[in-house]
């Protein structure tokens, strides 16, 4: 199993305010960190109007990321396709790649907060329909030496996209899927595409999602097999990882990743009841179990235990893995301390 890390959200929160200088500063420092342990890969994450400062442009700090480092894979974990032009994505990532070598991973997301969509001047119905459309635009422009397209949403005529990324036929992409995985799992197949699984599913879920991703890809004449084994079509998994010397110590960071849950799923009103119904904080009884629902699911403790939260996965059919470990209320030492020893005490055991 190939081992990152992520997701650095670049937020300056209500209980950890910083300077936004001083936390891209940290982004680079940490990526020459990742690097030097030895980590595949770091992820970057991204959303817009949330008044912490989430990052809003992956495209810029991934070249910044790329720059600063030789070995590491940058990664976009996820970058939200249905808000942006898809030829000028391509374009983006295309220059990031090229200042990489040939180290960028692009991660896309639907999206799904209302305030992101109606800020674009968006309908948030029309994402699906959106993406569809993008991930044509993004593998054509990349592979194709001059193309034309004709959508609902986008239209392009005779263009040719310069210069082209250094990854052929073009960088890995991966598509994240909410808890509700069946969409994205099955575009991901269609195209032939990797997944970026979520953090809350369990090992069956995991083995469930990649036999629909298989399905799929068949169904459109593809080889499974062969695209995993061609590196394009990778299947991973974000999971909330924290490593500590004893599952004791580890335990004391569980109020953050109780925060973290807390304050973006009732802030950003994602959950719904059972009617479609949003479920914010004004409906604590719902949103507290989907939270404590998250925190059970996180993989944390000593190195042996963390190891084998990580097994299961690895077991399940998974070949990459993002171990959040970057939770913005945490200290930046401890950050450091979890890299560490989970590079040196649960990586290493994977080899």
């Amino acid at each position: 199993m190939r081992l990152g890390v992520g997701l650095w959200g670049m937020q300056a929160t209500r209980t950890a305010p910083r300077h936004h200088v001083r936390l891209y500063e940290e982004l680079i420092e940490d990526c020459q960190l990742a690097e030097d342990l030895g980590f595949e890969s770091i992820w970057l994450t991204e959303h817009h109007f949330w008044y912490d400062g989430y990052c809003p442009s992956l495209a810029v700090a991934l070249g910044a990321m790329a720059a600063a480092t030789r070995k590491i894979r940058v990664a976009a974990g996820v970058l939200l396709l249905p808000m942006h032009d898809p030829l000028r994505v391509a374009e983006q990532i295309a220059v990031a790649d090229i200042v990489s070598n040939g180290r960028v991973i692009l991660g896309v997301g639907n999206g799904y907060r209302d305030v992101e969509f109606d800020g674009f001047g968006l309908k948030r119905k029309d994402r699906g329909a959106r993406l569809t459309e993008q991930l044509e635009v993004l593998t054509r422009a990349w592979t194709e030496e001059r193309f034309s397209f004709e959508g609902k949403h986008f239209r392009y005529a005779n263009v040719a996209l310069t210069p082209k990324p250094v990854q052929k036929p073009h960088p890995p992409i991966v598509i994240g899927s909410s808890p509700v995985f069946a969409p994205a799992v099955r575009r991901a197949g269609r195209f032939g595409l990797g997944l970026l699984l979520p953090p809350t599913l369990s090992t069956e879920q995991c083995r469930e999602a990649i036999g629909i991703w298989e399905d799929e890809a068949r169904r459109a004449g593809r080889d499974p097999a062969a695209l995993r084994a061609s590196g394009q079509a990778p299947m991973g998994i974000l999971t909330d990882t924290w490593v500590d010397d004893s599952t004791y110590q580890a335990d004391r960071v569980i109020p953050h990743l109780r925060y973290l849950y807390r304050e973006q799923l009732g802030g950003w009103r994602f959950l719904v009841d059972e009617k479609g119904n949003p479920v914010a904080f004004d409906r604590p009884e719902i949103l507290d179990q989907a939270v404590e629902g998250a925190v059970k699911a996180a993989v944390i403790g000593g190195p042996g235990k963390v190891l084998r939260g990580l097994r299961k996965y690895d077991e399940a059919g998974i070949d990459f893995f993002c171990a959040r470990v970057r939770w913005d209320s945490l200290p930046r030492p401890d950050l450091h301390r979890c890299m560490k020893l989970l590079a040196n005490e649960v990586a290493t055991a994977f080899a």
